[in-house]
């Protein structure tokens, strides 16, 4: 694993703090999660202040990376709804607009394509973004055949992680899905 910079460290982990959630124990997931800050390629750190008017859906099985990327998400000033299961977070997708979803592929016992039919099957999420995340590779989970509207890998940088939701935030469901590295 690459070292990150201690000021990107630092800043990541006063985010973890200022979410008003249990540090201690944030940080315990962090160490246990499959979330890292790696140093990105030409020292850039994407700016993700604008994630305070967004809301998003996390699903993630996997209670430390569900805690790592919540508390991060809302420590980056967004409104974070945390699902361990697809059926809670369908639930709240049927009652609630959000900006972005974020599920952990692996979390999709009824398979991706369904999960993202299930989706769109929803009014207000017609074309609301969907971002996959899993240790699989792209060419295992054919992130575009599934409707997917981006994919990203684990382990997942977490700077990285916001400014792709950002990017999806903004720019809403585009017509294939891109694959962030």
């Amino acid at each position: 694993m690459l070292t990150a910079s201690h000021d990107r460290v630092d800043d990541s982990i006063a985010r973890i703090g200022r979410s008003g959630a249990r540090l201690q124990r944030s940080l315990d997931a962090l160490r246990r999660s499959r979330y890292r800050l790696q140093p990105i390629a030409g020292g850039a750190t994407p700016s993700v202040s604008d994630l305070a008017s967004r809301s998003i859906v996390v699903i993630e099985e996997n209670i430390d990376n569900l805690d790592v990327v919540a508390a991060f998400l809302r420590g980056c000033g967004a409104h974070v709804f945390a699902a361990q299961c697809v059926d809670v977070a369908l639930q709240y997708l049927s009652v609630s607009a959000v900006d972005v979803i974020m599920t952990d592929v692996s979390v999709l016992r009824l398979g991706a394509p369904a999960f993202v039919d299930r989706v769109r099957s929803i009014p207000r999420h017609v074309t609301t973004p969907i971002l996959a995340v899993t240790g699989w590779t792209a060419k295992d989970v054919h992130p575009v055949e599934c409707g997917f509207s981006a994919f990203m890998q684990k382990p997942v940088d977490l700077d990285r992680l916001a400014a792709e939701l950002l990017r999806l935030a903004r720019d809403g469901a585009p017509v294939s899905a891109r694959v962030a590295s």
